[in-house]
């Protein structure tokens, strides 16, 4: 009788599948990790740090144009879930166009024109908030 060879792959699974029957049978018990959600999240402060308009905003991270309006004019609170993907696009956008792109060329495409977005103060009063936006 030949011993068959387990590719790295079947070895890893083989091994998961005997910790999952361990933690079923009571012998082991698996790490549990609890996420917090935060209460509030400043949907407006998110967009603005990212330089981008509410219709960027909406295409890139896929969030429905509307949503984003209630939410930043504080008519409606996004659900957990929402909270949750928000936070994730504040702390590591990259990670999230990365995993977003449809096509291998986009996410190259979304880093070059990230780039190339400078924001400079416009010509106004210093209370002026506005930006424009220059490609260098």
């Amino acid at each position: 009788m030949t011993k068959t060879k387990h590719s790295k792959m079947g070895k890893r699974l083989i091994a998961a599948m005997k910790e999952v029957v361990d933690h079923v049978e009571g012998r082991t018990a698996l790490p549990l990790r609890y996420v917090e959600v935060p209460e509030d999240v400043d949907v407006r402060a998110i967009r603005s740090k990212l330089g981008l308009s509410q219709a960027e905003f909406s295409r890139r991270y896929a969030v429905s144009p509307r949503s984003l309006q209630e939410w930043e004019q504080g008519r409606r609170r996004p659900e957990s879930a929402v909270r949750a993907y928000l936070t994730v696009i504040d702390r590591n956008p990259e990670a999230v166009e990365k995993a977003l792109v449809n096509q291998p060329g986009d996410a190259k495409r979304i880093r070059h024109e990230n780039r190339l977005r400078r924001t400079v103060p416009t010509a106004g009063t210093r209370s002026c908030p506005k930006r424009a936006q220059i490609k260098v």
